[in-house]
């Protein structure tokens, strides 16, 4: 079975409220703050290796991530580096997480990623 999992981190600030978001199919969105004096990228960072914890734990295969984070895809995928230092360690365990999962990343447009409005209403809210 073919999976498609929505991915999103929203910083209100940057750094500031961070918060991530994801939806596993057609199932309710789950998010979570995730505090404060994080970057825009840094949420993004968390929002996968959350989605990626789920897809695991659940024993989920045959998984496509679809996110707005082009740096995200990018840097995870090999093409673009991690140049900054707050990043590197997110991108190492996100590698160490798709070692252990069957999944795709892809890229998508903001307007098209599900999980877009819960990252930014969390990261605006913070609670």
């Amino acid at each position: 079975m073919h999976t498609i999992v929505f991915v999103d981190g929203a910083s209100s600030g940057n750094p500031g409220r961070a918060a991530a978001a994801w939806v596993v199919g057609n199932e309710e969105p789950r998010g979570m703050v995730l505090g404060e004096a994080l970057t825009n990228n840094e949420a993004e960072y968390w929002a996968l290796i959350y989605a990626l914890t789920e897809i695991q734990e659940r024993g989920l295969s045959g998984v496509e991530i679809r996110m707005d984070s082009r740096l995200v895809v990018e840097q995870v995928q090999g093409k673009w580096k991690v140049r900054e230092p707050r990043l590197q360690p997110l991108h190492r365990y996100v590698r160490h997480l798709l070692e252990k999962t069957n999944v795709r990343l892809v890229w998508i447009p903001r307007k098209e990623n599900r999980a877009n409005a819960l990252a930014q209403k969390l990261a605006k809210k913070g609670a």
